[in-house]
């Protein structure tokens, strides 16, 4: 929402109208075709006597690569006259050195005689029926770059349409990104199985741990192998894990967790990380079944399986916090084992017992 003086600056039905448009471009129900098409619609009530292109643009390539919404055609249909011209679009090169601000018109940038002699206005914008053009572009990766262009017949827009375009971009470019995730993760296991050494499966999620995309044999199988309720949320433990993790490094991928499921089959659990308020891939994978061996070589010390792997967790230097999420149990339980493990082995504390440890796993 806009700061206060800009929303009496709007008007509330420009608000009102602003809002409804966010809230149906994050309908990941509606296909794309049906949410390009209507957010062409949105923005021509919002900036009336327009036309709407939507466009992806490669930057190092100098070129639009692709055309999405109803005008799309007559778009792409000018392409190449586009791309002959490209040079003489002030606002594209712009775009292309870095410096185009947030939202900008052609008029931002030379006179109207100026711009009526230019090959770009006489082939492309006059053959559109458009005379300015005013856009706002956000980058989708390093390369590409996406662009609401606002075509109009007379010169210069009005501040009021600038800051509506300018207010509505960025939940443009956040719903883009998030329906592009859901659809690269669409392929999701029908029927995990966690006993099969291939056993992988994926989830998308938000940052607070609610599940966006998940099949209901892979909702079923969440509840199953970590004792919780169905839902369309995280286990508690990966919850946290999950908020810790974008804490940390939201826009770096962090390292694989390791967990044991209920039926104590070890996972690696690794996050596709997008930006704090964009969507997450969270993949679940068998374990080649390393951390397993290690445990099994602790028992030697006379201690359970369990024991043994809340052991190898306390040597490899995690709290119990940390060791309660990879095995799926509470940190109190965790300080029940260690207080069993430190009598069994006759230590005091986590040093002495890391140590013994690490005596047994070395060899």
């Amino acid at each position: 929402m806009p700061p206060s003086g800009q929303t009496k600056s709007l008007g509330m039905a420009s608000i009102d109208n602003l809002g409804r448009t966010i809230l149906r471009l994050n309908d990941l129900s509606l296909p794309d075709g049906e949410i390009f098409e209507r957010l062409v619609e949105d923005i021509g009530q919002l900036i009336p006597n327009s036309t709407v292109w939507l466009a992806c643009s490669d930057i190092r390539e100098r070129a639009i690569t692709s055309y999405l919404g109803p005008w799309a055609g007559q778009a792409a249909a000018l392409g190449p006259a586009f791309g002959r011209h490209i040079e003489s679009h002030p606002q594209f090169m712009a775009l292309c050195q870095g410096t185009a601000a947030p939202v900008d018109a052609v008029s931002d940038y030379i006179s109207l005689n100026q711009w009526r002699a230019t090959g770009m206005y006489d082939e492309v914008l006059r053959e559109a029926g458009a005379v300015d053009q005013l856009s706002s572009s956000l980058p989708l990766n390093e390369d590409l770059s996406f662009s609401i262009v606002v075509n109009r017949d007379r010169w210069e827009f009005t501040p009021q349409e600038r800051a509506l375009l300018g207010l509505l971009m960025p939940h443009v470019v956040l719903a883009w990104r998030n329906r592009m995730l859901v659809k690269r993760t669409s392929l999701i296991p029908t029927a995990p199985d966690e006993a099969s050494a291939g056993f992988l499966c994926k989830i998308i999620c938000d940052s607070a741990g609610n599940i966006i995309q998940a099949t209901d044999s892979v909702l079923q199988w969440l509840s199953s192998a970590f004792a919780t309720r169905r839902s369309h949320k995280l286990p508690e433990n990966l919850r946290r894990w999950l908020r810790a993790t974008l804490q940390e490094s939201p826009l770096l991928v962090p390292p694989a967790l390791n967990l044991r499921t209920r039926r104590g089959f070890q996972l690696d659990v690794t996050l596709s990380p997008g930006s704090r308020y964009d969507l997450h891939t969270i993949s679940f994978q068998r374990t080649a079944g390393k951390a397993e061996a290690r445990a099994i070589k602790l028992t030697t010390l006379g201690l359970s399986l369990r024991q043994a792997e809340v052991l190898q967790w306390v040597a490899d230097g995690k709290t119990n916090e940390e060791i309660g999420v990879i095995l799926n149990i509470s940190r109190f339980t965790v300080k029940a084992h260690l207080r069993a493990i430190f009598e069994i082995i006759m230590v005091e504390n986590r040093n002495a017992a890391s140590a013994i440890a690490w005596k047994i796993l070395s060899k």
